[in-house]
């Protein structure tokens, strides 16, 4: 089972440029609590598309949030036909899993409940005819007996944002120690240097959840930057 909080995930929309920024730690949870660690890459690309996953869910036993939003994204070519089909497939294929948790794995699955339900986020960018343009999609089980997910999604482009000194962001994951407001300003000019010192924060407090190295992508209008990466990001299924 992976950790909910055990990563931290930042994107940033201007408008210039979208940037996604990822750890590299990976943990396991079971009933026992933490199991084992591992470094990964968490960006992934699928037909020009890089996405990051945040959630409270296992890549094992024929379910995979990866594997479903490659296949998703390598069939439509539309980016937003893809986003459209990967949230009701999100919510169905969800439905299944955390169904057949709450019945295998019931110490695990109240973990999921002690958050209040909220099983994961997803980031997904693309330069979407040729406007970087980028996707969050939350998910969140409620109901007792009868388990329902509802994913909410919400996108933004460079196009939306309207000066230098504004933009879009967003921090999830192991991100508790982040004060209510951080200025937007310093977001939307040096996005790269707050995501690095974010990251960078929560490895030195949680580092059994966060950890180096730092993948860090950019989408402009001119095309696609790796600002920083490990020798294989990004990740494909």
């Amino acid at each position: 089972m992976d950790a909910l909080y055990a990563t931290i995930l930042v994107m940033v929309v201007t408008n210039q440029r979208i940037l996604l920024a990822a750890d590299s730690r990976k943990t396991y949870l079971d009933e026992k609590g933490i199991h084992k660690t591992d470094t990964i890459d968490k960006i992934y690309e699928t037909n020009d598309c890089y996405y990051a996953v945040c959630g409270f869910h296992e890549e094992v036993k024929g379910f995979s949030v990866h594997r479903l939003l490659h296949n998703c994204l390598a069939k439509f070519a539309n980016f937003r036909d893809a986003v459209a089909q990967i949230t009701h497939s999100l919510a169905a294929e969800l439905k299944q899993y955390f169904t057949s948790l709450k019945t295998s794995s019931p110490a695990v699955f109240q973990q999921l409940r002690n958050v209040g339900g909220a099983a994961g986020e997803v980031f997904l960018i693309k330069r979407h005819k040729n406007i970087p343009t980028a996707y969050v999609l939350d998910y969140l089980i409620t109901g007792s007996k009868d388990l329902k997910v509802t994913v909410t999604s919400r996108s933004t482009t460079i196009s939306d944002i309207n000066t230098t000194t504004s933009c879009f962001w967003r921090a999830i994951g192991n991100t508790g120690y982040l004060p209510s407001s951080l200025p937007e300003k310093d977001w939307a000019l040096t996005p790269e240097i707050l995501a690095s010192r974010v990251i960078e924060e929560g490895c030195k407090l949680t580092p059994t959840f966060v950890s180096i190295p730092i993948n860090m992508v950019e989408l402009s209008s001119s095309g696609i930057r790796w600002i920083e990466k490990t020798s294989t990001a990004p990740n494909r299924v």
